[in-house]
């Protein structure tokens, strides 16, 4: 009784997914900031600004934002480890509610697995070779109005050719 009573607690308690992952959170903005504490990297990749070690729980984890034409859209967390995967797991359904199976047959803890909570969508994958794990969520308008942005930069620069 008291495992479940505590379950429905840290539900209650839990922030929601479409507030936001670690403190960041979607819409218009400028760059986001780096996580506070955490090591982080600027990266020189299109769409992410930066990488941080941070920590999830006792999890070590990399958190980085989805990020282009002025619009957080995306956060990105993942681990390695067996353990480490199932206890951020636990940790994200604590958090978030449970996730539904991404297939009607892959239905372990650590299959593909998804959340919905409004307009965010958020996935999970696990590679059991890599034993690596991600934990991926998308405010969907947000990344509509980067694809839109992204679109007429495109259209803008036809007249290049």
């Amino acid at each position: 009784m008291l495992p479940l009573m505590l379950a429905l607690t840290m539900s209650a308690d839990a922030g929601k997914l479409a507030d936001g992952v670690k403190g960041i959170v979607y819409g218009p903005q400028p760059a986001p900031a780096q996580l506070e504490g955490a090591t982080c990297a600027v990266q020189h990749v299109p769409g992410i600004p930066w990488v941080c070690q941070s920590t999830v729980g006792a999890v070590p984890v990399l958190v980085s934002p989805g990020y282009e034409h002025g619009r957080v859209y995306a956060v990105l967390v993942s681990a390695t480890g067996d353990t480490e995967c199932r206890t951020l797991m636990d940790t994200l359904t604590a958090a978030y509610g449970s996730s539904r199976p991404i297939s009607e047959y892959a239905d372990g803890p650590l299959d593909d697995r998804g959340w919905f909570d409004g307009d965010v969508i958020a996935t999970w994958s696990y590679n059991r070779f890599s034993k690596r794990c991600d934990f991926v969520a998308i405010d969907m308008p947000t990344k509509a109005a980067v694809d839109a942005a992204a679109a007429q930069v495109a259209a803008g620069a036809v007249g290049d050719l």
